[in-house]
């Protein structure tokens, strides 16, 4: 194998030179450590071991200069693009976007040793021609767009001098220093041996930092690369090729290590399924075949790193150890979700309901709150309809532990200053913390991604404290997510033990029995032709620095390397070409199937049809006790007994019944912003109650009309503040009144006609009943509950009436006598039922006489023109008379509904 071939080389040719003058460089550090595991295995003398190093540490260590974080660079190069700009400047926020691209620039101009002077002026030469037009005098937005390129060499040199003060840089800036300083280096480790083991895609500074070691010191270079991938044009050896052609190192006769011979002896094979989700199933389906002694010579690669926690949730940890070597991204941890919610509620300077609620959601605090403390408040909220919430109304069920955890989340101080909140930030990530140690084992994941948290906002509270660039939550929220996207969280476990899972770098110069590939498909193995810069492609490729098609060449490596290393590979690709995560396949699969006859399987999910059974609920001791106490008016919760609309809820689906009855589980209220259907109407009757009140029990006249007419939009108003809680009524909510005036005028007409041709008595309006009924059937009373909306006498006619916002149509309230059957079986008669329950009980309560004569019926504000959509019995074409035979025909109908729900025998059948 590679590492271990590298190895019996060092000791064959290097073996005279002392392992403490022995340097091993690798581009990773993974590689590195396989590579002392060796050294450790085929050294058999006590000695000092050499050093494993990587390419990186040796620049640092040359150079004298520290790797400078994006965030903190991004901080300096602001500050240099604020000191050297004279025309109007961005914003930090606005900065950030183009700044990270500005900042990798400028990295790569240094990796490859360009001089400013030759590729600025070059860039404002292209720019000028692209806005140059014969005698057309340039705009005020275009002499700006000049201008900054203008100033990207100061801004370049600016940078320069302010990492040569703090010796710390880009990782760019850090090989051209060390390019600088060899000679100084040379002469401080004139014993040492540099051995490079690995190398692919060298920047040009890194090039000609090793071929000096190589030429004026001791060394030698290792290359990981087989005879067919050169002098063929394949992309695989596209660098190493160049190299072995061009360094003066190999002109000067030194051997080439190595050009091996080998072939492609790897057992391929290649899977697509249907999204990523299956990819993963598919993938640990495979695992499960794999001999568990093979296991620790087994390899998952991700090239999407978001597989990652789907893929550990479906790989069973408990039964083998598994290590992770490669980067999460922050994004994804549940820790973003809630500092993202954190800094969504102060962005507006109003704390918004919805937010409130996002942030309580949070799984973080479910254990730094008193126990009830989030669903009370939720519901106070809920309750009082509030759209924007107060700090007092988050105070009310705020209890002694509670103090600390409310007082960082709700903060209410006046124009709070970003560095307040990034320290309310920290300190909520340091309680966090604190509460996740008292099960530290269980945690550690969680402890980790806190830790990574918590290390960003210190460093932007202590940039933001030294710069103060950041002036706003909004650009800070921005800002967060900005720096957030680079952000990676790097696991770290046992990289010599168990199931390896790791990223496609982690994965070089490695040998594996097994290696299962995932997510082989364009844009994810290989990116694709997108490159985020500054520099036009036509300069990048003109002065040798790297675009897309370089990009291509070293994931062509990575790919052909990773099978070279292994007995067996399983690639998987998602087949869904229209998906997020997906596209056509990678062109590498593409070279498999055309160069080594590679036949891909497809592979669909299994899908089952498993028929549905219906829930059902027996009827135990415990239920018939509660339903006995609900009709009895024991029940805390349901003193009334029954309501119409109870028992059509057991007609529409027992389940229903069940939960909302027995279980006492109903919808939660939301905060409505927008009145929806659901509360027009419970306005709509409200505003017809405060209107009629002042005239029960009187005989309505057109004058009472006309005076109930002029209360409307007031009344309205009142009943909307009162509902929405809020002093003004405004945006969508002005045309819902509007609508609803609209409404209650429409009826007032029809009332207005009603008493222009009779006299008409208001009776009772949203009238609340309530009386206990003995049957025969039962051996206690059960008690009925109801609202009726309006009772009036028109002449002789007593008129029951039921509003209703929504549709009722004629047939809705028409019982013929197939009806009168399915009055218990089909919920479409509910307004029916509702209505004929609401003559019986004013029957049984004595309010309205066997002498009397009753109508029963609906208004649909929705259909006023039909005006009264009267009950009507079999094939009566005009409202029907609700007489002593209806009263006793519904009773049997209600008594049947009631030995059904009461029946021991009969369970809750879902519907």
């Amino acid at each position: 194998m590679f590492l271990e071939q590298v190895i019996e080389d060092y000791l064959e040719n290097y073996a005279e030179i002392p392992t403490e003058n022995l340097i091993f460089v690798t581009p990773h550090r993974r590689s590195a450590l396989f590579l002392r595991q060796i050294f450790a295995k085929k050294y058999h003398k006590a000695t000092i071991s050499p050093e494993f190093i990587t390419l990186d540490n040796l620049l640092e260590r040359i150079s004298g200069i520290k790797k400078m974080s994006e965030v903190q660079g991004l901080f300096e190069l602001y500050k240099v693009y604020k000191e050297n700009t004279s025309t109007e400047i961005d914003e930090f926020e606005k900065f950030v976007g183009w700044g990270k691209m500005l900042w990798k620039d400028f990295d790569d101009i240094d990796q490859y040793l360009i001089e400013y002077k030759k590729i600025f002026p070059y860039m404002e030469a292209i720019k000028e021609m692209e806005h140059w037009k014969p005698g057309v005098e340039l705009s005020e937005m275009q002499k700006r767009h000049l201008e900054f390129w203008r100033t990207l060499g100061t801004y370049y040199n600016a940078l320069q001098k302010e990492m040569y003060q703090q010796k710390k840089g880009h990782q760019g800036f850090i090989a051209k220093v060390a390019y600088e300083q060899l000679d100084t280096y040379k002469s401080e480790n004139k014993e040492k041996c540099h051995l490079f083991v690995g190398f692919n895609a060298l920047t040009l500074a890194q090039e000609k930092i090793i071929q000096f070691i190589l030429q004026e010191m001791q060394g030698d270079i290792y290359w990981d690369i087989e005879k067919h991938f050169l002098n063929t044009k394949h992309s695989a050896g596209y660098f190493i090729e160049k190299y072995l052609d061009s360094w003066r190192y190999y002109k000067n006769g030194a051997p080439i290590k190595w050009k091996k011979e080998e072939a492609l002896n790897t057992t391929i094979e290649i899977y697509g399924t249907p999204k990523q989700v299956n990819q993963i199933h598919l993938l640990t389906s495979l695992l499960e075949e794999i001999p568990s002694e093979e296991l620790e010579q087994t390899a998952i690669v991700l090239s999407d790193g978001d597989m990652l926690l789907p893929l550990l949730q479906a790989i069973d940890t408990s039964k083998r150890s598994v290590n992770i070597t490669m980067g999460y991204p922050l994004q994804q941890t549940p820790v973003h979700d809630l500092i993202s919610a954190y800094l969504k509620l102060y962005i507006s300077g109003r704390w918004y309901h919805k937010e409130i609620k996002a942030l309580l959601e949070q799984p973080f605090l479910s254990n730094l709150l008193s126990e009830n403390y989030k669903k009370d408040t939720i519901t106070y909220i809920n309750k009082h309809n509030l759209s924007y919430v107060y700090k007092q109304a988050l105070n009310i069920y705020k209890k002694e532990e509670d103090k600390v955890i409310i007082d960082l989340l709700f903060d209410d101080e006046k124009n709070i200053s970003v560095s307040k909140l990034i320290k309310n930030i920290i300190e909520l990530l340091f309680v966090i913390k604190e509460s996740l140690e008292k099960e530290e084992n269980e945690n550690l994941l969680n402890l980790e991604y806190i830790y990574n948290f918590y290390e960003l906002f210190n460093q932007i509270y202590y940039l933001q404290e030294k710069h103060h660039f950041i002036d706003s939550v909004k650009s800070l929220y921005y800002i967060y997510n900005d720096l957030l996207v680079k952000q990676k969280l790097n696991f770290k476990g046992e990289p010599l033990r168990g199931l390896q899972i790791m990223g496609i770098l982690e994965a070089q110069n490695i040998h594996f029995k097994n290696v299962l590939m995932a997510s082989m498909n364009e844009g994810i193995f290989p990116k694709g032709n997108t490159h985020n810069s500054l520099i036009p492609f036509d300069v990048r490729a003109n002065l040798g620095l790297p675009t897309y098609k370089e990009s291509d060449y070293t994931y062509s490596y990575y790919f052909y390397r990773i099978l070279q290393h292994s007995d067996k590979a399983t690639l998987f690709y998602n087949t869904e070409t229209d998906s997020l995560k997906g596209g056509e396949k990678s062109r590498f699969i593409l070279q498999l199937l055309a160069d080594y006859k590679v036949t891909p399987q497809v592979r669909f999910p299994e899908v089952k049809i498993v028929k549905q059974q219906p829930i059902e609920i027996v009827k135990d001791k415990t239920i018939l006790e509660k339903l006995v106490s609900i009709a009895t008016g024991n029940d805390p919760k349901h003193k009334k007994g029954f309501s119409p609309s109870s028992l059509t809820t057991y007609v529409r689906n027992p389940m229903d019944f069940y939960q909302q009855q027995i279980l006492d589980i109903r919808d939660e209220v939301e905060v409505e912003e927008i009145i929806e259907d659901r509360s027009l109407g419970t306005i709509i009757h409200r505003i017809l109650e405060l209107l009629y009140d002042p005239y029960k029990k009187s005989i309505i006249s057109k004058h009472n009309i006309a005076e109930i007419r002029e209360n409307v939009k007031k009344k309205t108003e009142e009943v909307f503040k009162e509902y929405q809680q809020n002093t003004e009524i405004a945006g969508k909510n002005i045309f819902v009144q509007r609508t609803i005036e609209e409404y209650v005028n429409k009826f007032l007409d029809i009332d207005e006609k009603n008493v222009s041709h009779q006299v008409v008595e208001l009776i009772s309006v949203e009238q609340k009943i309530q009386t206990d009924i003995k049957f025969d059937e039962f051996p206690f009373p059960i008690r009925f509950n109801g609202t009726i909306d309006r009772v009036e006498r028109r002449g002789n006619d007593v008129y029951i009436v039921d509003y209703k916002t929504g549709i009722v149509e004629r047939d809705d309230v028409k019982l013929s006598d197939r009806g009168w059957e399915d009055l218990l079986l089909d919920y479409k008669y509910s307004k029916a039922f509702q209505l004929l329950m609401y003559a019986y009980l004013l029957f049984k309560i004595g309010q309205i006489k066997e002498t009397d004569n009753v109508y029963i019926g609906n208004y649909s504000f929705r259909r006023l023109k039909l005006g009264f959509i009267g009950f009507r019995n079999g094939k009566d074409k005009e409202p029907s008379l609700i007489d002593s035979q209806v009263r006793t025909d519904f009773e049997q109908k209600l008594i049947t509904l009631l030995q059904e729900i009461y029946n021991p025998e009969i369970p809750f059948v879902e519907k």
